[in-house]
């Protein structure tokens, strides 16, 4: 969310920040080295990839630069709270977590976190996580 990157910003003026689609700024990544034809995803994703100012391009880390990388993704599919699991809104949610094991799995980062409600361990009968954690090996 753009407030949330401003804030951060505004607290952490030293900090290259980006504030986009996280798929978009993947394929971006992936354009600058030349790992386009491996990256999947939606052609508005790659449309906007494109459009990205040279600035931004420039900017954008390679692999091997990413010493860490902390993210949690959407909850709302995995929590207990939401009777709504199965709805078209939860999935999309539970889905996001592939955008951000995606970027652990390109970067190949020293240390990654992954914060997320309790039942995502349980999820699915545990099979979410345990795809997780095999892709992160």
């Amino acid at each position: 969310e753009e407030p949330a990157g401003d804030a951060f910003k505004l607290n952490h003026p030293e900090s290259l920040m980006f504030i986009n689609n996280c798929n978009v700024i993947l394929r971006a990544v992936m354009e600058k080295c030349g790992d386009d034809d491996d990256c999947i995803s939606t052609s508005e994703a790659a449309e906007l990839a494109a459009a990205l100012g040279e600035k931004d391009i420039n900017n954008l880390p390679l692999p091997g630069q990413v010493d860490f990388i902390n993210g949690g993704p959407p909850c709302q599919g995995f929590s207990g709270m939401n009777r709504f699991t199965q709805s078209t809104w939860s999935k999309v949610q539970c889905e996001m977590i592939l955008a951000f094991l995606s970027f652990a799995d390109y970067f190949r980062p020293k240390f990654f976190l992954l914060e997320n409600v309790r039942n995502f361990v349980s999820f699915n009968k545990g099979q979410t996580f345990r795809l997780t954690l095999a892709s992160l090996l």
